[in-house]
């Protein structure tokens, strides 16, 4: 006898999946707009403060060594401990780097606190790939490219938008404002994604 195959075809509605599309949505543009708020102008601003120039250099290339390998060690720590748990934690370290890096009062308006507030951001943004996770995990494979893909895409659009309101900002208010409303900027934004992970809905079995 011989043997044929059968394929099972289901219908996936995607219409299910909303709820976590719009959080994924949320999220990857609040840490979009969180990043390219401090570091798209951070080389601007640290020569505005006067950093030396090959400090800043340096600076930057020793931030992005620490963001590579923050996203190994917070990948690794996600098999110890709870993935919403790292996020949590990563987000309120983007919230102290933010305030050192860009300081609003004086007395932290200083090379070496603003240089560890670049570090620490460099390393808490590590949670970011996290949520790609949590949002492929959470939907079937058929949902999943286009869900996680979407998001991302609507993120990097957020995170453009906010960079191009940074410069007007500059050039109607000057660099030295900027710290004032890159500190709400970073407020805001990542309380979006803190309150879309925390609402993140309960798995939805795959349906026929």
């Amino acid at each position: 006898e011989e043997f044929k195959p059968s394929v099972v075809a289901q219908k996936v509605r995607v219409r299910d999946y909303f709820p976590y599309f719009i959080r994924a949505s949320l999220a990857m543009s609040g840490m979009f707009i969180a990043y390219l708020a401090v570091f798209s102008i951070y080389p601007d601003f640290a020569s505005f403060s006067g950093f030396p120039a090959y400090y800043v250099g340096l600076l930057m290339a020793i931030a992005n060594a620490i963001q590579g390998s923050s996203y190994v060690i917070f990948g690794r720590l996600s098999y110890m401990f709870g993935v919403f748990k790292l996020i949590y934690v990563g987000i309120a370290g983007l919230l102290v780097a933010s305030f050192l890096s860009m300081p609003i009062f004086t007395p932290l308006k200083a090379l070496p606190i603003m240089s560890a507030g670049v570090y620490l951001y460099a390393f808490a943004v590590g949670f970011w790939p996290l949520i790609s996770g949590i949002a492929a995990s959470s939907v079937p494979p058929e949902v999943r490219a286009f869900l996680t893909g979407t998001a991302y895409n609507i993120g990097a659009v957020a995170g453009g938008i906010v960079s191009a309101l940074i410069g007007g900002i500059i050039e109607a208010f000057g660099m030295a404002s900027l710290p004032y409303f890159v500190d709400g900027i970073e407020f805001a934004s990542l309380a979006v994604v803190f309150v879309s992970m925390f609402t993140w809905p309960m798995k939805i079995e795959n349906r026929a």
